[in-house]
């Protein structure tokens, strides 16, 4: 767990130095892109029930993800979706 405390501060540092400058800017998340990932390494597809099912993270939290519309970043959700796509917050998350 400390790991993840240590990557997620590397990786917001990282975030807010990109941002300094660009008022506008925005965060946005690739959970889509790593599934697809996730699903062409199993070679498989996997349902958003699944991930919950799996996570115990809310579907319609799950489907904000997968569309792109979430508008708050809780640290719960971020941990388990890094350690669901076994992935760092970077990977996660996106300047846009």
């Amino acid at each position: 767990m400390q790991l993840v405390a240590y990557s997620a501060k590397r990786c917001i540092l990282n975030l807010l130095n990109k941002t300094r400058g660009f008022m506008a800017a925005g965060i946005r998340n690739r959970f889509e892109i790593l599934l697809s990932e996730k699903e062409k390494r199993e070679r498989r597809r996997i349902s958003l029930l699944e991930i919950h099912n799996q996570t115990g993270l809310n579907w319609r939290t799950l489907q904000s993800w997968s569309n792109n519309t979430v508008t708050r970043f809780d640290s719960e959700i971020l941990i388990v979706l890094c350690e669901y796509f076994e992935c760092d917050l970077c990977d996660l998350l996106q300047i846009h």
